[in-house]
């Protein structure tokens, strides 16, 4: 139950995903989680990985088989292990989350050529990696989605950000939950894009985005990432 303005407590749901811009889609909002993400025995900070058959790029982990995401020549076939289990959900979210996992482990490398001596201190180069991914998904959200979403007006009423306040309760509301952020769903299209280099559909066509469910096989065998990013632009 919570309590609003002095209100009598009323009911609401539970949500286990934290309500900051964490980067918890990546890192996960648990440490169970983060520890099937990331070998934090490994000095350079880096994700697990895995390697597309069609472009031989990283890629989001696998599960384990029985945490199967869809049924493939009568074999099942895992699901990502991602920060988020709705990283599953169709390709474009396996899209963005698996560049956000490239994003950590290119920084990452970086920062161990950068600073060598970092690999005697365990997790320095992972905890240095997050801070500057996270920071990245702040501002992308705060200086180019949520103006999109709230528009000059919107902006203007919200004000500028004045530093972290302690007194302000950071939770999501059941209001903006189930209400005010369902708009990306009316926005989603039915076929997701498809396109080769050149501007053309690949051979295999477009995607429904109700085939591209939880299809992680179709995600690594027609093209992966720049497929899908060259089909949304």
């Amino acid at each position: 139950r919570k309590q609003h303005h002095g209100a009598p407590p009323i009911r609401d749901q539970i949500n286990a995903i934290s309500s900051f811009l964490d980067g918890g889609i990546l890192y996960g909002s648990e440490a169970t989680v983060n520890q099937q993400l990331f070998d934090h025995g490994d000095p350079t900070g880096k994700a697990l990985h895995g390697t597309s058959d069609c472009d031989r790029m990283q890629t989001l982990p696998l599960r384990n088989v029985s945490q199967s995401c869809s049924i493939i020549q009568q074999k099942p076939f895992p699901c990502f292990q991602a920060g988020d289990v709705r990283a599953n959900a169709h390709s474009m979210l396996m899209t963005m989350h698996t560049i956000y996992m490239r994003l950590h482990n290119i920084i990452a490398g970086k920062l161990a050529v950068l600073n060598p001596h970092w690999l005697k201190r365990k997790g320095m180069v992972y905890e240095e990696t997050r801070r500057i991914v996270i920071a990245i998904i702040q501002r992308l959200h705060f200086y180019e989605v949520v103006p999109q979403q709230l528009g000059p007006i919107g902006m203007k009423l919200m004000g500028k950000y004045k530093g972290y306040n302690p007194h302000v309760d950071p939770t999501v509301t059941s209001e903006i939950s189930v209400a005010a952020n369902r708009n990306g769903h009316y926005r989603a299209n039915e076929l997701i894009f498809r396109l080769k280099e050149n501007g053309e559909p690949i051979k295999e066509g477009h995607l429904l985005i109700s085939s591209s469910a939880f299809n992680v096989f179709a995600f690594l065998q027609d093209g992966s990432v720049p497929v899908f990013i060259r089909g949304s632009m």
